[in-house]
């Protein structure tokens, strides 16, 4: 998953009132989830390709102004 602006967010994965929040991240992750389950169905597989992992990775950027607030719920 990448970070978009609002207006592509918003077409990818519904409007909402907060962008940084739990209630996104729970509607990104889940249209994504749904996207790699429809994608692996379209071909039989077989057992050689039947392993997959997930890396998670946060990146803040520092304020240019010098003062660091980080996220919050």
């Amino acid at each position: 998953m990448s970070a978009y602006d609002m207006t592509v967010s918003d077409a990818i994965y519904g409007e909402t009132e907060r962008y940084v929040s739990r209630q996104r991240l729970h509607a990104m992750l889940d249209h994504e989830f749904k996207l790699n389950i429809d994608r692996l169905k379209r071909e039989p597989r077989g057992t050689q390709y039947g392993r997959f992992f997930a890396f998670a990775d946060t990146v803040v950027a520092r304020s240019f102004q010098g003062r660091q607030r980080m996220p919050r719920d």
